[in-house]
């Protein structure tokens, strides 16, 4: 899956919401990277190993998925939230699934450790299994909307250019 995207992400400790835009990638077998082009830059991979940010090509900051339990959990229903892969996120979810017509919403409840992070997460679309919303709402107040738009869905191997983006 590859897009644009606009995500506005409301920090309780911020008087107004930060908007991001840029670019994402979502290849099955390496994870998610983001592209941030406005108002800054920055790179943004998830993958099973962890979180990591880097601008200009250089790592800012690494984030292990072994760091803490809580991050393990949170970093692979992240990554399970783009996978289509129903019977795995309901061992850390409870599911609710609405359709209208051609539109779609997909309603996450979390279980376990992720509920002391997560309060609900939201995933909208159209048919055929097209992501257009993802909103995710914090226990601590903080809330993540992400639109995607212009999205392209490949089953093809990632480009060698396209694989570096995940080291």
């Amino acid at each position: 899956m590859r897009s644009d995207f606009v995500q506005t992400k409301k920090i309780s400790v911020l008087k107004f919401p930060l908007i991001t835009k840029g670019h994402f990638l979502y290849a099955v077998d390496y994870g998610v990277f983001w592209k941030i082009n406005t108002p800054f830059e920055a790179e943004l991979v998830i993958t099973s190993a962890g979180y990591f940010e880097r601008k200009n090509g250089e790592l800012l900051a690494a984030t292990p998925a072994g760091a803490k339990p809580q991050i393990q959990s949170y970093l692979n229903a992240f990554l399970l939230l783009f996978s289509g892969k129903f019977e795995e996120l309901q061992q850390l979810f409870s599911l609710s699934f609405l359709q209208s017509g051609n539109d779609w919403v997909v309603g996450l409840t979390p279980k376990g450790r992720l509920a002391k992070v997560i309060q609900n997460i939201q995933l909208s679309g159209s048919l055929a299994a097209r992501v257009k919303n993802l909103s995710i709402k914090e226990v601590n107040g903080d809330f993540t909307k992400i639109q995607f738009h212009d999205t392209a869905y490949s089953t093809q191997s990632l480009s060698e250019a396209d694989q570096k983006l995940f080291q």
